[in-house]
């Protein structure tokens, strides 16, 4: 799947190891592993419950302007 960032910034802080690194070794590891899970999917049904798994994809809520249609995964679950 072809993973899309909003900005240019965003995508040079979290599409590089360098970038990744900005966060902490835990965290940088964590986002690389959603990255990998988001680029190795088909499509977003393979991500979606009860596939997500630890990743806990969900859709953000619905019906509220820009937010529609948009998902979230986490990156640790608490």
């Amino acid at each position: 799947m072809h993973i899309r960032f909003k900005t240019k910034k965003l995508e040079k802080d979290l599409g590089s190891a360098k970038g990744r690194a900005k966060l902490g070794a835990i965290r940088a590891k964590l986002l690389r592993r959603r990255l990998d899970l988001l680029f190795n999917a088909q499509t977003l049904a393979d991500l979606s419950p009860p596939y997500s798994g630890p990743s806990r994809c969900h859709e953000l809520s619905r019906g509220q302007g820009s937010r529609q249609k948009r998902l979230s995964v986490d990156l640790e679950h608490t």
